[in-house]
């Protein structure tokens, strides 16, 4: 018999926890499609501008994009690609990153 390890930090379920931060499952889900969409240029303004009001508005949602960006650098680090650390820019003074 295996000691209880608590919850899962990622999941798929409604009432979960995605990426440790308490944000609900689906804003979490927005944070981590926005986030890593923003940081390969694959983002439009308008996907850019919800990332950007999310990240204002919700304490959460920074500290979540900011572990994304952490976890690509890390990524980059770990595979040698180039482009790690790059700065995100979000509108108004919310850039992240660099």
């Amino acid at each position: 018999m295996q000691p209880d390890q608590g919850p899962s930090p990622i999941s798929d379920s409604e009432d979960s926890v995605v990426l440790g931060f308490d944000l609900g499952a689906s804003e979490d889900h927005e944070v981590l499609a926005l986030g890593w969409a923003a940081i390969d240029g694959s983002a439009d303004q308008a996907a850019i501008e919800r990332l950007g009001k999310l990240v204002s508005s919700e304490p959460q949602a920074k500290r979540a994009f900011e572990s994304i960006l952490e976890l690509d650098r890390g990524l980059h680090t770990l595979f040698g690609a180039a482009g790690a650390g790059k700065a995100v820019n979000l509108p108004g003074d919310l850039s992240v990153g660099g």
